[in-house]
């Protein structure tokens, strides 16, 4: 490979700004939905309806993953798989190879996991009450990549790249 020439470091950094843009504005929307699950159950739950809350909260994580545009639609879903830093949580789920050459099924089945665990992550964050001392992510299964560290999701960039092409 010879020398990069001007245009192509150009088209990099053009590269580059468009992905801190695209993950941007994915967290912003991880948040915001975030902020309306919390806000939505301290309003409908007491501190003691510990067990109801979580369920509830639970439900709409997955809900809220099930049908959000960031996922049912396939250019968007590719955005997620760019964007999230988990993007390879559908492996948790000993998921993946059974799409074949599907492309749009496996985006959004990957994105869901993603958005999914990107959400219950960001939950947490904001109010680490709210699902519970005692929550255990019903979306990790033992398996396929289930106890894998979180940054081995970085070290395989091979899919993101491919993405961008």
């Amino acid at each position: 490979m010879g020398r990069r020439t001007a245009n192509e470091t150009k088209d990099e950094k053009l590269i580059e700004q468009g992905k801190r843009a695209l993950r941007r504005s994915y967290y912003e929307s991880i948040k915001s939905f975030s902020a309306e699950i919390i806000r939505e159950a301290k309003e409908r739950f007491d501190e003691d309806d510990e067990d109801e809350r979580r369920e509830w909260v639970d439900e709409q994580i997955h809900l809220t993953a099930d049908g959000t545009s960031w996922v049912i639609y396939t250019h968007q879903a590719l955005d997620v798989l760019v964007a999230s830093e988990n993007w390879l949580a559908i492996e948790d789920q000993g998921l993946g190879g059974e799409y074949g050459d599907d492309v749009a099924k496996f985006a959004t089945s990957a994105a869901f996991w993603a958005f999914r665990e990107d959400l219950t992550e960001e939950i947490q964050r904001q109010d680490s009450d709210i699902l519970g001392k005692s929550f255990k992510a019903k979306r990790r299964k033992k398996g396929k990549g289930g106890n894998r560290k979180k940054n081995s999701r970085k070290s395989n960039p091979g899919l993101k790249t491919s993405l961008l092409r």
